[in-house]
């Protein structure tokens, strides 16, 4: 979902405290303390491990962050392991000073020390993290030279997969170092390592195959283990637990199906009445968006079965209300959060950002088709109105060291989502502004590319509007694809369909139908940026929407459900374009989905 927060050094600025009055309450800014209570603003004790302060008052203590080493400095840390040759120091040191700053993004941004702590630290004591952290510094420094070009070939990547290789040897001989029954949180750690350097290569499958071996651990360890009070089951708990349940948003959103994560991690979905920390909130809400996603994954083949059992669909809507419950508990104890936080950050609105996401999709989850939406207008508008404030609030969105890869899913998906799915013509084109703006347009988001879902978007709306401008009589752009397949509802719409025999051996026709060719958009606030511009039904429409008619302002906005395209994947990417599969919803009394493959330039 970031960039360097001023620059790797800014959070050490100076080892004096300045005694000069800072203009609030209190003599002078403290820069120490637990995250809790800086976030709280409120003075800390600074007992280890944990504050008497939060313990006193019943909150949980987030710990402390480890402050982020000097860039000027070319010398390693004291906590720097040993290393080689020249290659593993400069690997060690750009990690440090550059990758350990940016892969988290906002979360980062926001006190979250797992790159720049927990990951550095365990280089000392375990060869695995070691050789698995040089391998994805390397991996990194090269995709930052290439740039966003997708079509390239990263170079030179021996030592990385040497180093790739060291760490998958020493993983295999890896024991916990006190008792058998510790969790495997190494094994675990240097998994979320190795599905970062997938995600730098853009090897989607590979990328796959660790998170679905990574929950596949986590589904295996016990309750026991869990809830242990070694500092080996807190880390399980407090960090590895959350990486993985956000890393549902990378699995089932491309249709893959890891292991459940163990209830007793995500508690009974209960939420507390007021957070602690926006960590903690944060990792609360994307266990519950984990829990809509399975729900939606597991669900969705009963909405188009007529045969469906009375008890057992009556079953499903209560499992989709309590869902949405405990959505609504989230949100209100959020609002208490917020009244006491000081200045905005852009993780608060992310957060708002994923709320409202969640919760139009689970209340659209049972609807037959895509004119469910329609009544969402007001939460995609918060979704749009919450990321323009974001990308505007995050420091690390911002200068020359923005990162144009994080590892988190952050602003492109959701912004994605609201341009294919909000269909009123306004929110939809304020949705791919705000894709196409500078800051955002280059960013990859793990397997999210701003640029490519930007164009796909755009020829999304290009598709599902064409008829309004056209002439009676005019063909529709649909009939112009490819491979006339209808694949069974009880498959998802996610899924490859390479894999049906009648797609297999499809030839699309490159030098047909494609997306215009990569334009400029202009940004809200006048400034240009990259991204793609559809002349025909695209961004020309955004200075003629004083002319439009009445009756596309209101739901179905012009657009029938016949129209509406379910879903969009992107297959194979080649220079200029992609391969992708449209899917539309089932027509009336139908049990298959409408599938063509189409070329699309971007």
């Amino acid at each position: 979902m970031t960039s360097v927060v001023g620059s790797p050094s800014s959070s050490n600025a100076s080892s004096k405290t300045s005694t000069r009055p800072s203009g609030r309450k209190g003599s002078r800014k403290v820069r120490t303390g637990c995250l809790t209570c800086k976030i709280r603003k409120v003075k800390c004790d600074e007992n280890k491990p944990n504050c008497l302060r939060c313990t006193k008052t019943g909150r949980k203590c987030d710990g402390y962050q480890t402050p982020l080493p000097r860039a000027q400095s070319s010398k390693l840390p004291n906590l720097a392991p040993e290393l080689m040759s020249s290659e593993d120091y400069h690997a060690f040191d750009y990690y440090r000073v550059r990758s350990s700053a940016v892969l988290g993004g906002i979360v980062r941004d926001s006190g979250d020390d797992f790159w720049s702590g927990l990951v550095i630290r365990l280089t000392i004591t375990e060869p695995a993290v070691r050789h698995a952290l040089l391998a994805l510094s390397s991996v990194h420094e090269k995709v930052i030279a290439i740039g966003d070009k997708p079509e390239t070939r990263i170079p030179n990547t021996t030592f990385a997969f040497g180093e790739y290789s060291k760490a998958i040897s020493a993983i295999s001989k890896w024991t916990p170092p006190s008792n058998s029954s510790e969790p495997a949180t190494i094994p675990l750690l240097v998994c979320v390592l190795f599905i970062c350097i997938e995600f730098l290569m853009d090897y989607e499958a590979a990328a796959q195959v660790h998170i679905s071996q990574g929950r596949k651990i986590l589904s295996q360890i016990t309750e026991a283990q869990a809830m242990a009070s070694s500092p080996a089951a807190e880390m399980l708990r407090n960090v590895l637990v959350p990486i993985y349940t956000r890393l549902s948003l990378a699995s089932f959103l491309f249709g893959h199906h890891p292991a459940s994560i163990p209830d007793f991690f995500l508690g009974d979905w209960s939420v507390p009445f007021s957070f602690s920390s926006l960590l903690e909130a944060r990792d609360a809400l994307f266990g519950l968006l984990n829990c809509g996603l399975q729900f939606s994954n597991e669900i969705m083949p009963l909405v188009y079965d007529p045969t469906i059992p009375q008890d057992q669909l009556e079953g499903i809507v209560s499992r989709q209300r309590a869902i949405l419950a405990r959505l609504a508990e989230w949100r209100t104890s959020f609002a208490v959060l917020e009244a006491t936080l000081g200045s905005k950050t852009a993780l608060q609105d992310l957060l708002h950002m994923y709320y409202h996401t969640a919760h139009i999709w689970i209340s659209g989850t049972l609807g037959p088709n895509e004119l469910v939406f329609d009544d969402h207008l007001a939460g995609f508008g918060a979704i749009v109105s919450h990321a323009a404030s974001g990308i505007a609030a995050a420091p690390s969105l911002r200068g020359r060291d923005a990162a144009s890869f994080v590892f988190e899913t952050e602003f492109v998906a959701p912004l994605y989502w609201v341009a294919m799915k909000c269909r009123h013509p306004m929110l939809r084109r304020a949705a791919i502004r705000l894709l196409g703006r500078r800051e955002v347009v280059s960013r990859r988001e793990n397997f999210w590319r701003a640029r490519e879902y930007l164009g796909v978007a755009i020829k999304t709306m290009e598709m599902e509007e064409a008829h309004i401008a056209s002439s009676p009589g005019a063909a529709d752009l649909w009939d112009e694809g490819g491979g006339d397949v209808k694949v069974p509802v009880w498959e998802p719409p996610t899924f490859r369909v390479r894999e049906v025999p009648s797609m297999a051996n499809l030839s699309i026709n490159e030098d047909g139908p494609r997306v215009p060719p990569v334009g400029r958009l202009e940004s809200p606030d006048g400034s240009e940026s990259s991204g793609s511009s559809v002349v025909t039904a695209g961004m020309e429409m955004m200075e003629e929407l004083s002319s439009l008619d009445p009756d596309r302002l209101v739901a179905p906005f012009g657009i029938p459900a016949e129209r509406r395209l379910r879903n969009v994947l992107v297959m194979q990417r080649t220079t200029g374009g992609a391969r992708v599969t449209v899917f539309k919803d089932p027509g009336l009394g139908e049990t298959e989905w409408k599938v063509k493959e189409f070329f699309w330039e971007f």
